[in-house]
Formats: structure tokens, C-alpha cells, sequence
């Protein structure tokens, strides 16, 4: 193979990859800081039982809460992994399979208009330097 073909093979190999980032979502990490300032209430950095009663999401970025149908205490229970009654360590991050899908809803297109909006606005710059250049 010449390394023009290999050049050419690249380049269609890294298009691919930027065609699909362009069009992913990438979801928010919930603000750990805000859910445990709003719900840990003896700031044990652990949740009791008590404390998981009435979790509140209000600036955690899923501010909708659980998304499962489970009620809290049975997801307390799930996820009580230890069954040493209070989710602590590493069992808190199991929280993320509880919670919405921040991707459920998007829309490619949307991000594709804004891609090919980006696109035209890179044109316009670049056609204002070749007039100048």
C-alpha cells in the first residue's frame, strides 16, 4: 500500500470518529457536594434510613429525582449492598442507575443543525482571512 492509500484510510478512520463525538451526548455527573449538603443530614458523609426518607435532588442536577418506580426504601435496600443498614462508600454511586437518563431525549438533529451553524460560522471566518491574506 502507498502512503497516499494509508494517508487516505486515516483520515476516513478519524472522520468516522469525528462524525459520531459530534453527535453524542455526554450526561452530567450528579453535584455529589449539593445531595450530600441537601440530604446528609449529621454529615457522617453515610445515608440513614432516616435521612433517605425524603431525598432532596435540588441542585444535584437531577432535580427530578428517582426515575424508577421503586419506592425509595426499596431502592435504599438495593443498593445497601453491605446490609449494614446506611449506604456509604462506594455504594452511593450506584445511586446513577436510579436516576433519569439525561440522554434519553436527545435529539441528533438538534445537533447536527448546530454543528452545520458552527460550520458555516468557521466559513465565514475563514473566507474573511483569505480576503485579508
Amino acid at each position: 500500500m502507498n502512503m497516499i492509500t494509508r494517508l487516505n484510510i486515516a483520515l476516513i478512520v478519524a472522520s468516522l470518529f469525528c462524525a459520531n463525538a459530534a453527535f453524542a451526548c455526554d450526561p452530567i455527573a450528579p453535584n455529589w457536594d449539593a445531595f450530600y449538603k441537601a440530604n446528609d443530614k449529621n454529615n457522617d458523609k453515610k445515608f440513614q434510613r432516616s435521612e433517605w426518607q425524603h431525598l432532596n435532588f435540588n441542585g444535584s442536577y437531577y432535580d427530578a429525582g428517582f426515575e424508577s418506580k421503586l419506592p425509595p426504601q426499596q431502592i435504599f435496600t438495593q443498593m445497601d449492598k453491605n446490609k449494614n443498614n446506611v449506604i456509604d462508600g462506594d455504594e452511593i454511586y450506584e445511586l446513577w442507575t436510579y436516576l433519569p437518563n439525561p440522554c434519553a431525549d436527545f435529539d441528533r438533529r438538534n445537533s447536527a443543525e448546530s454543528n452545520v451553524k458552527s460550520t458555516f460560522w468557521l466559513d465565514e471566518i475563514k473566507g474573511f482571512f483569505e480576503r485579508f491574506f
